[in-house]
């Protein structure tokens, strides 16, 4: 089951609970293999698991993979 969620200008992804997949993201300001935050134009994305790594990105979008336990939007 795919799952599509829209805020603003950042557009989330998520393929089951091991792939992520962010759009119109501005910068990464936290990357570990438990905690990745990333930078939005009014919020930042907080995904949190484990073993997890960017295994893409470029100036427009990222993918996420690894052991996805939760997804937070933090103000």
């Amino acid at each position: 089951m795919d799952i599509v969620k829209e805020w603003k200008e950042i557009r989330l992804v998520m393929n089951g609970a091991r792939k992520v997949l962010v759009e119109n993201y501005k910068s990464i300001l936290t990357y570990t293999e438990e905690e990745i935050i990333i930078i939005g134009s009014q919020r930042r994305l907080k995904i949190s698991g484990k073993n997890m790594k960017i295994s893409y990105y470029n100036q427009y979008d990222l993918s996420v993979k690894g052991e996805i336990s939760g997804i937070n939007w933090l103000v």
